[in-house]
């Protein structure tokens, strides 16, 4: 999804929710500011669905819940942002169903909007790195066949750090439609042609 119109700023969450859980669009709320997401592309929409499908397989046996595209992440203590990930990964039973947030997500999935990558691989990675049960975050890309896993560092005390302080999480990259994508630090790996399957790779 890309951010489409900045509507109302100075939100905490529970305001936020209030004004805008019941409207037809998507919203996110970033730095107390809210916004209404744009709609994602066919391309955008198979593929996240494609990570859902794949993910299940593989975590629904160790009790783990796949969620898409409808529940809210925020960090523990952050009252001024909550994202929608395409898809995301949590260990342990579902949530009520009133639940209008999760903060203990171990894994994110991102499909990038060429409209909003420099922020989706910015700050808004950066918030996800903040949560501290995310163990990777999985970006994949639309025109290509490519996918980013960043993973948390095993020893974040040891780890570097960039010029802000913050602890530099390694990536990995993976291309084309062979191979599998590696995901470290929860025991597991996904194949690159499951997550591309229907799609139609530009030449």
């Amino acid at each position: 999804m890309s951010l489409q119109e900045r509507i109302d700023r100075g939100l905490d969450f529970a305001a936020f929710i209030a004004r805008y859980a019941e409207r037809d669009a998507r919203w996110e709320l970033h730095d107390g500011e809210a916004y209404a997401m744009a709609g994602g592309s066919p391309e955008h929409g198979a593929l996240a669905l494609n990570a859902a499908i794949a993910l299940r397989s593989i975590f629904r046996a160790r009790g783990c819940e796949v969620f898409a595209f409808d529940v809210y992440v925020r960090a523990e203590g952050d009252d001024y942002n909550a994202m929608l990930p395409d898809v995301f990964v949590r260990f342990g039973p579902r949530p009520p169903a009133n639940a209008r947030f999760l903060s203990d997500p171990v894994l994110i999935v991102e499909v990038l909007s060429p409209s909003t990558m420099d922020f989706d691989r910015g700050e808004k990675l950066m918030r996800y790195k903040a949560m501290a049960s995310v163990q990777h975050v999985m970006l994949i890309y639309q025109g290509e066949a490519r996918v980013e896993v960043f993973a948390r560092p095993e020893d974040e005390t040891a780890a570097d750090r960039d010029e802000d302080g913050r602890v530099v999480w390694p990536v990995s990259v993976h291309s084309g439609l062979d191979g599998d994508i590696a995901l470290p630090r929860l025991d597991a790996a996904l194949s690159l042609a499951d997550i591309y399957d229907g799609i139609t790779i530009p030449g």
